[in-house]
């Protein structure tokens, strides 16, 4: 079994859901750090350029039918 397998599965076993945060409670904490909202700036920018980028695929990109 691998580092990052056995990582996941002791996560998956000693998970309380009581305690997950979700988004909003990760972007919170993330934000309260010192940094916190040069790092924020600096994930929102990269979305919205992930966002562009997804969105000139999808108009630009060929489609073949297959063979």
């Amino acid at each position: 079994m691998e580092l990052l397998e056995f990582f996941l599965l002791k996560i998956a076993i000693k998970a309380d859901p009581d305690e997950t945060k979700g988004l909003d409670g990760a972007l919170a904490d993330v934000a309260t750090q010192p940094f916190g909202p040069v790092m924020l700036t600096i994930v929102s920018l990269g979305l919205i350029a992930y966002g562009v980028y997804m969105f000139a695929e999808a108009r630009y990109k060929r489609l073949t039918p297959p063979n």
